[in-house]
Order: C-alpha cells, then structure tokens, then sequence
C-alpha cells in the first residue's frame, strides 16, 4: 500500500504535570501489542481538520504520544512522556467502496485484506522488540467512493478498552464540534496505577493467571503461539438480534432454572465457551458430558464476574506474587476461553460521529483471536460476536443447537 506518514505530537504539553508514568504489575502483564479499533464511515473529514483534533487529544492523553523506555539499572519498562509523537499513515485511496462492503457484509478476511498492514499487527511475543515503539498508530484511508476508513492501534499495555473508548470519543468530538466529548473531571489522567492500589483485602482465587516459572508453563506458550503461525485462524463474526437474544435467554431459563445467566455477558459466553471449546481439537472425548447443555453448572463457574472487588483481588495477586512469576492461564488449558465485552458501557457508533454522522460499521480487526471472543455493538439492533477459530473449529462450532437456531455469522 503507498503511504505518506505524518508524526503528530501533542500541541500543549506543557501542561502535563509529570515525566515519567510508571506501569502496574497488571499493566506488564498484558500483552504487548497493539489492538486496533476500525471505524468505516460514508463521508472524509479533511487531514488538516484530524491532524488538529489528533493534536489536541494528545494533549489530555500525553502517555500515548510517549515512548516505553526501562531506565538505567531497572528492569521494567515505563513511559517516558517526551511527546515524540504517534504515527498517523495515509494509504493510497482504496478501490472498495461502502457499498461492496455493506454487499459483502464486512467480512472479517475481506476487511482485514484490503484495510491492513500484517506488520503492524502481529503478536509479538517480547516487549523488547517494542521498545520505543508507538504507542499509538492511526492509519486513515479514503474509499473509491465518498468514504473513509479510520484505525487506531493501542498499545494493550497502555490502554485497555475503556481508555480506548474516551480516546476515541474525545478525538471524534473535537473534529465535530471542537470539544471534548468528557469533562477533565470525568477522566483519571494519568493516574491509571492509582485506581486500585494494592491492599490488605483478601485475595480470590484466580484460575485465569498461573505461576509461570517451570519449563511446562514456557512450552505451553510456545506450543500455543506455534499452533497459531501454523494454523490460521479465521476471524468469524456471529450476529444476534435483540429479539433473539431474549428469546434464547428464556430457553435457557426453561431448560436450566438452577443455573440461569442473568445477564448477558454471560449468557454469550456460557454459549461461545461450550461452542468453542468444543473445537478445541485436543478436547477429551471423556468431557463430551461437559458440553451437553449451554449452561450447567461447570460452564456457570468458568463465567468470571470482573467487579471492583474482583480487579482488586487481581492487583493484589498479582503485587504478591510478583508480575515476573505470573501470567495468563488462558490458551494453556482444553477448557479456557475468554470473552470481553466492548458494548457494554460504550456506544462507538453515536460517539463515532465525526460531524457528517454515525460509522457506518465499528468493527476489531485482527488475525490473533485465538482463545477469546469480542463482544461488539452492532449498527443496527442486537450484537456481533468476534471471534477468531480454526477452519476445522468453526464448521464444529456450527453444530451448535443455540448458535444454529439464534445466530448469523458472516
């Protein structure tokens, strides 16, 4: 793709109050890449009107114009708020118009062949290859019709999906209507490490983390980041109507009145873990049992509720043992599976508008979802599931009584 790139900095940072913005052990223990966050819209802003947003952004979230430096003598890394600037990428005008995507429904493979670049999206397994990197990457692309393409990559370390959501919400309000859509009072600038502080609190149990100082617990890593080099997944995007999410929910309740969801996060998960683990091609013929009905008791456990109190727990954990001897269980274990919700608390589409309307589509697009599912706004009523399996995986998956009877997929 012919590009032309622009380093946008900050345009006031001296009204940042410090330097230096340390990570918390939880912050280390994420993984250090970025997620990228697409938004397609039916009209273009001009550049020099999103360069001046960009910049004034920056300005409220100077971490992200930033660099991870490990100062001398330490061993882990910080930000060093220099304002060396995020980069923002022009690609050559697209040949896909809106129309041929709405006609071939956003399909992920589609999507993701035409609007990304593969090195800006592989896992890398080491955050020493990221060292100075940017923390944030925008790549803006024209359609063949009227139409622009907008990606932002977060760096996972940085920012988790709520601070991508009010980055993107600020930075869309000022190119609307040249005002951040949060007021300063509503936000923790940079104070993301003091949210929740270590403490006395007693600490749960927490199967989604495990010890990792044996050798078993590396080749675990390593047999899993293999799998996935060798057998590309297929990112696949699972529709659900309001009206049917409520209807599978009472289903649900009928058949298993002792074990029901009541919300919907874990009425989706219960239903994408038995789905999905069921794909997993080592899965025991002897836990056939297990995956028998949507939600009985075993499926119910595996549903981790992340409250305030549990977050604390987690940060606790983590402070205890130690971020260098701990990380995630997820992928390691048949019965794993992850799911995270980015429509719960958040409206991408109405905090989208960029001044001429809502996206037309707000999607996640990646190659790496092995092991997890996201949780998506659709533009119209109802929800998308992303996630990311196996060839194999997904034609099993499909046998699944709830997902054929409730769901699309694309």
């Amino acid at each position: 793709m012919a590009r032309r790139e622009v380093i946008v900095k900050a345009d006031r940072p001296e009204q940042w109050g410090q330097k230096i913005s340390k990570l918390s052990n939880l912050d280390l223990l994420m993984p250090p890449f970025h997620v990228w966050s697409t938004l397609f819209y039916d009209y273009s802003v001009s550049a020099e009107k999103f360069e001046r947003a960009l910049a004034k952004t920056l300005t409220r979230y100077g971490e992200l114009a930033g660099r991870l430096v490990v100062p001398e003598g330490e061993v882990d890394p910080v930000v060093e708020l220099n304002n060396e600037g995020v980069q923002l990428v022009y690609l050559e005008q697209s040949t896909v118009s809106i129309k041929v995507l709405q006609e071939k429904q956003f399909e992920n493979d589609f999507v993701y062949h035409h609007f990304c670049e593969e090195q800006d999206d592989i896992d890398t397994a080491s955050s020493v290859s990221l060292d100075r990197a940017f923390l944030l990457k925008i790549r803006v692309q024209k359609l063949s019709t009227e139409g622009l393409v907008v990606s932002l990559g977060f760096h996972y370390q940085i920012c988790d999906v709520n601070s991508m959501y009010v980055f993107t919400a600020d930075l869309c309000s000022l190119i609307r209507r040249n005002i951040f859509a949060f007021k300063e009072s509503q936000l923790q600038i940079f104070k993301r490490c003091e949210v929740f502080k270590p403490n006395s609190d007693r600490i749960m149990e927490h199967p989604e983390y495990e010890i990792a100082n044996s050798d078993a617990t590396q080749q675990k890593w390593e047999a899993l980041i293999t799998d996935v080099a060798q057998n590309p997944r297929v990112n696949v995007r699972f529709q659900i109507t309001r009206k049917n999410l409520e209807l599978m929910k009472a289903e649900i309740c009928i058949k298993h009145p002792n074990e029901v969801p009541v919300s919907t996060n874990d009425c989706i998960a219960s239903v994408f873990w038995k789905a999905c683990v069921k794909g997993l091609v080592d899965a025991k013929p002897s836990q056939d049992s297990v995956f028998q009905l949507a939600c009985n008791g075993r499926i119910r456990k595996s549903v981790l509720k992340v409250s305030n109190e549990y977050m604390q727990s987690v940060v606790n954990f983590v402070e205890k043992e130690g971020a260098d001897n701990v990380q995630f269980s997820s992928g390691h274990q048949t019965l794993d599976f992850s799911i995270t919700n980015w429509n719960q608390y958040f409206d991408w589409y109405k905090d989208g508008d960029m001044g001429k309307g809502k996206p037309i589509k707000f999607l996640v697009v990646s190659k790496h979802l092995a092991g997890m599912a996201i949780i998506l706004p659709a533009e119209s009523d109802g929800l998308e599931i992303l996630t990311g399996l196996t060839r194999e995986q997904f034609q099993i998956v499909l046998t699944d009584d709830y997902i054929k009877k409730y769901f699309t997929w694309c």
